[in-house]
């Protein structure tokens, strides 16, 4: 009986190594999966790259817009795993709306920014009315300074932040009839921070999970 237990308890140890080493290989591939693709855009290589060096470090000019894009993304939060989100959401867009993408963004929080409860949705609309009449050299990000780009995605809690644009622009999306361009528009950007708000619960979970070996 006792060899029995002894049998037991080693399968038992067995078992716990084996789903730590599945923990931890999940975790690898959870903010490592990137760094396989190219290491020239590394999560790691990136965030550790100072915005305004980036010129010096990349050559090719769409290879340096394209890591100006990724470093913004991981600007945005001081949160890592908001940060890691945002980095993987730009990184599997075309070159061309990574620069939307973020410019709507930063639009957003500007917005977020100079509002409250109140207001926000008012002056929501009007910002994105106002986007849509800009043409692509308008919302070239290199036009803004890496400076004000750094307290504009930093300030404030970023998680708030994007709760609170995913209220708005469902709530904006109910004004309109769901054919409507701005319906159709407003849910569009609804879904972009629902995707967000989803893999930062998704990366949260898996996280607490391995706290908890």
């Amino acid at each position: 009986m006792k060899i029995e237990s002894n049998h037991n308890n080693s399968k038992n140890l067995l078992t716990i190594e084996n789903n730590k080493e599945v923990n931890k290989s999940f975790k690898n591939t959870l903010f490592d999966e990137y760094e396989n693709i190219d290491s020239d855009f590394s999560y790691e290589k990136i965030v550790n790259t100072d915005l305004s060096n980036i010129s010096s470090i990349y050559k090719n000019g769409e290879d340096i817009k394209r890591a100006k894009s990724l470093k913004i993304a991981t600007m945005f939060s001081d949160n890592e795993i908001l940060s890691k989100a945002l980095y993987e959401k730009v990184f599997e867009k075309s070159l061309s709306n990574q620069h939307e993408y973020l410019f709507n963004i930063i639009q957003d929080k500007i917005v977020f920014l100079s509002s409250d409860s109140t207001t926000i949705e008012d002056l929501l609309q009007k910002s994105v009315k106002q986007r849509i009449k800009l043409d692509n050299t308008s919302k070239d990000l290199e036009q803004i300074s890496p400076k004000y780009m750094n307290t504009i995605l930093t300030y404030m809690n970023s998680i708030s932040f994007i709760n609170s644009m995913s209220n708005s622009y469902k709530s904006l999306s109910s004004i309109y009839d769901k054919d409507d361009k701005y319906s159709i528009l407003y849910n569009n950007h609804y879904l972009e921070y629902q995707f967000l708000i989803a893999r930062f619960k998704e990366y949260d979970r898996q996280i607490e999970k391995l706290r908890q070996l």
